[in-house]
């Protein structure tokens, strides 16, 4: 359970539903969100609200502290696709 993929496939989804052997569906945030955003210097508390947020909206859109402007600020680059 302790696992994000399954295999050597890319993870690119912030949220996840994974199956339960017992029936039903756990939603689990993308373990790398946490020290990603470590890394890009956001403190504890403000990482703990993101995925608090991430979890409840499945989305980082309008999400605490991180924004397309934040993560400009950090270096990010918006690439365009052709």
């Amino acid at each position: 359970m302790d696992c994000d993929t399954t295999g050597v496939e890319p993870d690119f989804a912030l949220m996840k539903f994974k199956k339960l052997a017992g029936g039903g569906y756990m939603k689990i945030a993308n373990q790398s969100i946490g020290p990603a955003l470590n890394a890009l210097g956001y403190a504890a508390n403000e990482v703990t609200e993101i995925i608090n947020y991430v979890i409840g909206s499945m989305s980082l859109e309008d999400s605490p502290y991180v924004n397309k402007k934040s993560l400009m600020e950090k270096g990010l680059k918006r690439r365009r696709c052709s």
